[in-house]
Parts: structure tokens; sequence; C-alpha cells
């Protein structure tokens, strides 16, 4: 199972998607494109805000 996180950018308030380790994967956009296509194989983490 992978595990994501989507952390607000302070400067921005864009959404920002991070994998496990903290790296910076994509955007809301991508986020949402991932959530959809794996929604069955991974957890999505909500933090930060």
């Amino acid at each position: 199972m992978m595990i994501f996180s989507l952390q607000k950018d302070q400067k921005t308030s864009n959404l920002k998607l991070l994998d496990g380790s903290g790296y910076y994967v994509g955007g809301q956009d991508h986020a949402e494109k991932i959530v959809q296509r794996f929604s069955t194989r991974f957890m999505l983490i909500q933090i930060g805000g």
C-alpha cells in the first residue's frame, strides 16, 4: 500500500501531493488524478492546513 499526503502551501494556498517519504509528487490536479486511478490501492492522508 502506498501512502500519500496532501499539504497546503502556506504562501500560495495550493495543495501539493507528497509521497510517504515527503518528496513532492504533484499539485492538486495531479492528486485528484492519482486518487481516481489508484483509489483501491493506496491511502490518502490529509495533513497540514
